[in-house]
């Protein structure tokens, strides 16, 4: 990994841009569409805004761009502070960003640990990230903060808002990053001057290659949202074994309070004896009641599938077609 460090001390670069610095149309990036060789891919683009607040008039930036901006930052206040976004959506809206689903870059802010970019270098090279963009946030060494990083990733192509989130969410669990970066709706502050110095250093490498399955971060990725799988899996499990339950204890207690004998009366059935005529039939009483227990022998019912039933079967059948979430439904109404 070809790493180009600046000094370990707070640089004091003083850096007055005028408006026209502020970020590039993306009609005019460095290696853009008109220049770049026809087998070259156009380079990813990032949406930038004029400061956190803007919603409107929204301008976008490129790698090549990042990296020069960091060699040269601004010094405004934070209110006054240029953002980039994770994506090239037409907004920062996240219905815009969901449709477009299209996540360009990897970023990831380290305020924990005070850790030095030494440490935050040594991970990024186990992790294989070659390409990276870190550098000092405007509170970076203020009294009782610390060190505080930035740190953006270039991938090779964009990629869905799912996986982003998983990437994402791998990317901060390995250097210890915000755990609120996996929002596709979150900006960052490109490189600002902080009151107590700056500093940057870059990674020169080739991008993260999201089908790439044997990159480390991309298989951590992976294996976050097997977890988020098996995980909702689970739950599913859970809650279908309480429906269960619940459904158990509904179908008691109607069985507790209704007996085979008076239902069959209800639904128009016919007591022939000991025996019971099933409604409409021709034939003789086909429907024996024995412990409780519902016996038919009539072709034309439903039920007469050479097993014993309940009361609550009969109740399915005769007054909910057989449905029986109507049914439970219908019990937990009155309940």
């Amino acid at each position: 990994m070809a790493i180009v460090p600046q000094t370990a001390a707070a640089r004091t670069v003083v850096y007055a841009p005028d408006c026209s610095d502020r970020c590039i149309q993306s009609s005019k990036f460095a290696g853009c569409h008109s220049t770049a060789p026809a087998h070259h891919p156009p380079p990813l683009q990032f949406l930038c805004a004029r400061n956190v607040k803007d919603t409107t008039g929204f301008t976008y930036i490129d790698w090549a761009a990042l990296k020069r901006k960091a060699r040269t930052p601004w010094h405004v206040p934070k209110a006054d502070a240029m953002c980039v976004a994770t994506h090239d959506a037409p907004t920062k809206r996240l219905a815009d960003i969901t449709r477009h689903n299209h996540m360009t870059l990897l970023a990831c802010d380290i305020d924990e640990g005070n850790l030095p970019a030494s440490e935050v270098c040594r991970k990024l090279g186990y992790l294989g990230i070659e390409s990276w963009i870190l550098y000092s946030t405007a509170t970076h060494q203020a009294p009782g903060k610390g060190r505080r990083w930035r740190l953006l990733v270039e991938l090779s192509k964009g990629v869905p808002v799912p996986l982003w989130r998983y990437m994402q969410r791998a990317l901060a669990a390995c250097l210890g990053g915000d755990k609120c970066s996996d929002r596709p709706t979150q900006v960052f502050f490109l490189p600002n001057m902080g009151a107590w110095g700056y500093e940057d250093h870059q990674g020169s490498g080739p991008p993260i290659d999201p089908d790439d399955g044997d990159h480390v971060l991309v298989r951590t990725a992976r294996i976050h949202e097997l977890g988020d799988q098996m995980d909702a899996r689970e739950r599913k499990r859970v809650r279908a074994a309480k429906t269960a339950r619940q459904s158990s204890g509904d179908i008691d207690a109607f069985n507790a309070a209704n007996t085979v004998e008076s239902l069959l009366d209800s639904y128009g059935f016919k007591r022939c004896g000991s025996k019971w005529k099933y409604p409409g039939a021709k034939s003789a009483a086909g429907v024996t009641v024995r412990d409780g227990r519902y016996y038919s022998y009539h072709s034309k019912d439903p039920l007469s599938d050479g097993r014993s039933h309940d009361a609550f079967d009969l109740f399915v059948l005769h007054e909910h077609g057989g449905d029986i979430n109507r049914a439970l439904r219908a019990l937990r109404s009155k309940s």
